[in-house]
């Protein structure tokens, strides 16, 4: 896994017996989601993810994405950048 500047974060792989490609990359997917999440969850504070889940947004669709971060997400961010 690499982040969003190309650096190397962290490597896994996993024995998969005899499967097509398709299950092989669904396996990777879930693995690497797995992993993400893992990840992010050793974090003690994620002022960003939280601000987020809580915000109501108008429409209540199962995903929303967010093109722009809200001006208090910028604010976590920087701050998380200083430390």
């Amino acid at each position: 896994m690499c982040d969003e500047n190309g650096d190397w974060v962290f490597g896994y792989n996993r024995f998969i017996r005899k499967c097509s490609v398709f299950y092989a990359e669904l396996w990777s997917i879930l693995d690497g989601l797995k992993l993400i999440q893992q990840e992010v969850m050793i974090r003690e504070h994620n002022l960003s993810s939280d601000y987020l889940a809580k915000l109501d947004f108008a429409t209540k669709e199962d995903l929303q994405l967010v093109d722009t971060p809200p001006r208090k997400v910028l604010e976590f961010l920087e701050a998380d950048k200083e430390k």
